[in-house]
C-alpha cells in the first residue's frame, strides 16, 4: 500500500471514531436525563430492561454508554444485578444497529451532498446555537465525519495497490477462520471500539478487498474484542461492576461461540435470509449474520438472567459485603416472633461492632497522615457496609409479628438502631472534617485530641467482647459522656480564645470546633443506644447546657423520650 492510500485509511478511521464519539455525545447530550430515567423506568422485567438497553443503545448509538449508565444505576442500588444484566444483554443486540447505518447509508451517501453540508451545519449550531442546538450540531458534525471518515476509507481499500488478504486467512479452513477471528479481536482491542474495526471490515467488503465469509469471521473476532473494554474497566470496579462486567463478557463469548461452531451453516442460512428479502449487497448480508448471531445470544442468555445475576453475587465478594450480609436474620424464625426478635438482638450486637471498628478515631491521626487516601477508602468500605446492613435490619424488623410481649422489645431495638445509625452517620461527618483539620495547632489541637481520645474510649466500651452487662455498659457511657461535655466545653473555650488572639484562622477555628461538636454527639448515640439495650426505662442524659444537638430534656416515660431527642441527619 502506498502512503497516500495509508494516509487515506489512516485518516478516515481517525475520523469515523472522531464521528462516532461526536455522534454519541451529541445524542445523549441532546436527550439529556430523560433516556436514563426511561431507563430506571421500564428495566423492571429481564426483557423489558433487555428492550430498554436496545432502544437506549439505538437512540445513542453505543452501546458502552448503556452499559455503564445501568452500572452505574446498579451500584447505586437503582437497579437489581438481573435487570442491569438485561440491560447489558440489549445493549449488545442493540449496537449490531451500527452495522445496520453504515451499510444502509455509508456506501451511498454523497459525501458532497450530504456529509461535508452536515460537519459545516453542525458545527456551526455547536459555535452559535443555545441549549440543545449546541448538543444537537454536535452530533450532526459527528454524523458528517462518519460518513468521511468511511468514504476516506473506502477510497484507501479499493484503490490501487490496496493490499489483499494471504491464502492463510481463508474463511474456508478451520484454521483460516480462527485466524480471522484473532485478527477482529486484535483490531477491536487496538481501536478499542467495536463499531469501528466493524467499520474497516464492512468497507473492506464493500470495496471486494475482502469476502463474505472472511468479513463474517472478523465480525466474530470484532464481537470478542469488545470485551476487553469491559474486562479492563472492571479489573479495579465495584463488586457490582465487575459482576456486569462478566456478564458483558460472557454474552459476546457465547454469542460468538455459536456463530463460530456452526460457521458454514449459520452463514449459508443467514446469507438465505437476506437473500429472500432480495439483499445481494455484501455489506448488508454481513449486517444480517452480525445481527443473526447477536440474536442468538441473545435467546439463549436472556431467559436465565435471574439465574445468573444468583451465580454472579457470588463471585468478587469484597470484605465489606460480608460485613454487611445480615447473619442472624433468618425468615424462618418469623413464625417464632420471640426468635425473631432474638435474631434482631444478635445483628444488632454485630452491628455495634462494626460501628465500633468504623468509629475508631485512631484513625483521625492517621487521616492526618502521608496515607491520608488509604484511611479514607477503608473507612469507606465500612461505612457501606453498616449501611447494608442497617438497612437489612430494619426490613426484617417490620416483617416480625406483633405480640405483646414482642412490641415493647422491637420498640426498643428500633431506638437501638436508630441511635446506631445516627452515630455512624455524624462519625462519618466529623471524619469527613479530618483532613482539613491539619494545619490546627497548640490548644486548638489538644482539645481535638482530648475528644478523639473520649471517643476511642467509648468505642472500646462498646466493641467489648464477651458477655455484655448492658447496665454495666450504660453507665461507664454515662461517665464518659459527663467527661465529654467537660472537656467538650474547654475545648471550644481553647479553640475560640486561639482565634480571638490571632493564633488560629477564623475557618480552621469553625472547622475544629465543629468537628468537636460532632465527637461530642458520636458518644452521647452510643449512650442512648447502650441504654436502651440494658432496659426499656428513660435515663437521663448528660448534655452540655448550650449545644444545639441532641437536646434530651428531662424525661416523664419511654414513650416520649427519644420524640423529642432531635435525630442526626447524617
Amino acid at each position: 500500500m502506498s502512503l497516500t492510500l495509508f494516509s487515506y485509511l489512516f485518516g478516515g478511521l481517525g475520523l469515523f471514531l472522531i464521528g462516532m464519539t461526536a455522534l454519541t455525545e451529541g445524542l445523549r447530550d441532546a436527550a439529556g436525563p430523560s433516556l436514563r430515567q426511561l431507563l430506571a423506568r421500564f428495566a423492571r422485567t429481564p426483557f423489558s430492561a433487555a428492550l430498554t438497553g436496545v432502544a437506549f443503545t439505538a437512540a445513542v448509538q453505543s452501546s458502552s454508554a448503556a452499559t455503564l449508565t445501568a452500572i452505574g444505576f446498579l451500584n447505586a442500588g437503582l437497579l437489581e444485578l438481573a435487570q442491569a444484566i438485561a440491560i447489558i444483554f440489549g445493549a449488545n443486540l442493540g449496537t449490531t444497529l451500527t452495522a445496520w447505518l453504515v451499510s444502509l447509508l455509508g456506501f451511498k451517501v454523497d459525501v458532497a451532498a450530504i456529509a461535508l453540508p452536515a460537519i459545516g451545519v453542525g458545527a456551526a449550531l455547536r459555535l452559535f446555537g443555545r441549549n440543545r442546538a449546541v448538543t444537537l450540531g454536535w452530533a450532526m458534525a459527528g454524523f458528517g465525519m462518519l460518513f468521511t471518515g468511511l468514504d476516506l476509507m473506502q477510497q484507501a481499500l479499493g484503490g490501487a495497490g490496496a493490499p489483499a488478504l494471504p491464502d492463510s486467512l481463508s474463511a474456508a479452513t478451520v484454521g483460516g477462520r480462527l485466524a480471522l477471528v484473532g485478527v477482529g479481536t486484535i483490531l477491536t482491542v487496538v481501536m478499542q471500539s467495536s463499531s469501528a474495526s466493524l467499520a474497516v471490515t464492512l468497507t473492506a467488503l464493500a470495496t471486494n478487498a475482502i469476502g463474505v465469509p472472511e468479513a463474517a469471521a472478523l465480525a466474530i473476532g470484532h464481537n470478542i474484542g469488545t470485551t476487553s473494554t469491559a474486562i479492563l474497566a472492571g479489573l479495579k470496579a465495584t463488586s457490582p461492576a465487575r459482576r456486569a462486567a462478566l456478564a458483558h463478557v460472557l454474552f459476546n463469548v457465547v454469542a460468538a461461540g455459536v456463530a463460530l461452531a456452526t460457521f458454514p451453516w449459520f452463514l449459508a442460512a443467514t446469507t438465505a435470509v437476506a437473500e429472500s428479502f432480495s439483499v445481494h449487497d455484501g455489506p448488508l448480508v454481513l449486517a444480517f449474520f452480525h445481527t443473526a448471531f447477536n440474536l442468538v445470544g441473545f435467546v439463549l442468555l436472556i431467559p436465565f438472567t435471574g439465574r445468573l445475576a444468583t451465580l454472579l453475587t457470588r463471585l468478587f465478594h469484597r470484605q465489606e459485603e460480608d460485613w454487611g450480609r445480615p447473619r442472624f436474620l433468618d425468615g424462618n424464625a418469623l413464625t417464632i416472633p420471640e426468635a425473631a426478635a432474638d435474631a434482631v438482638d444478635r445483628e444488632l450486637s454485630r452491628l455495634e461492632m462494626l460501628i465500633a471498628g468504623a468509629l475508631g478515631f485512631k484513625a483521625a491521626r492517621a487521616l492526618r497522615a502521608p496515607r491520608e487516601k488509604e484511611a479514607l477508602a477503608a473507612h469507606a468500605s465500612v461505612k457501606a457496609a453498616a449501611g447494608q446492613l442497617i438497612g437489612a435490619i430494619a426490613a426484617y424488623m417490620e416483617k416480625v409479628p406483633r405480640t405483646e410481649g414482642v412490641t415493647a422489645r422491637l420498640q426498643r431495638s428500633f431506638r437501638v438502631l436508630e441511635h446506631l445509625e445516627d452515630a455512624a452517620a455524624v462519625g462519618w461527618e466529623a471524619g469527613a472534617h479530618v483532613p482539613g483539620l491539619r494545619h490546627v495547632i497548640g490548644e486548638a489541637a489538644h482539645a481535638c485530641t482530648v475528644m478523639e481520645e473520649l471517643v476511642e474510649e467509648a468505642v472500646a466500651v462498646l466493641g467489648a467482647e464477651g458477655d455484655v452487662d448492658f447496665r454495666a455498659r450504660a453507665l461507664m457511657l454515662q461517665q464518659i459522656s459527663e467527661r465529654v461535655s467537660l472537656a467538650r466545653e474547654e475545648g471550644r473555650h481553647a479553640i475560640f480564645s486561639a482565634v480571638a488572639q490571632g493564633r488560629l484562622s477564623s475557618s480552621l477555628a469553625l472547622s475544629a470546633a465543629e468537628y468537636v461538636n460532632l465527637l461530642a454527639r458520636v458518644v452521647h448515640h452510643l449512650f442512648r443506644e447502650t441504654h436502651y439495650r440494658s432496659e426499656g426505662a428513660p435515663m437521663p442524659t448528660p448534655h452540655p447546657s448550650d449545644e444545639p444537638a441532641p437536646r434530651v430534656p428531662p424525661e416523664s416515660s419511654e414513650a416520649d423520650t427519644d420524640e423529642q431527642t432531635p435525630v442526626a441527619s447524617g
